[in-house]
């Protein structure tokens, strides 16, 4: 692979994952009323949340990986 197909692959992975992101902030009013409809305040935590297990999805198996000595 070369270093152009590399940078274009991780920037539409990012954008994937800004794409989805913009795609669910329209929808905050009905997530709120569906998860919490007692505290809607709560409904930002979705894409919180969203980001989060995006970020840990993608650090967590290196991180296994040096800790338990895997070598490449």
């Amino acid at each position: 692979m070369s270093r152009a197909e590399f940078v274009a692959l991780v920037a539409m992975m990012f954008a994937t994952v800004a794409f989805s992101m913009d795609a669910m902030l329209p929808a905050l009013p009905e997530i709120a009323a569906e998860l919490s409809p007692l505290d809607p305040e709560r409904a930002p935590l979705v894409l919180t949340t969203f980001f989060l297990d995006w970020v840990w999805g993608r650090s967590l198996p290196d991180l296994c990986r040096i800790l338990l000595g895997a070598s490449r």
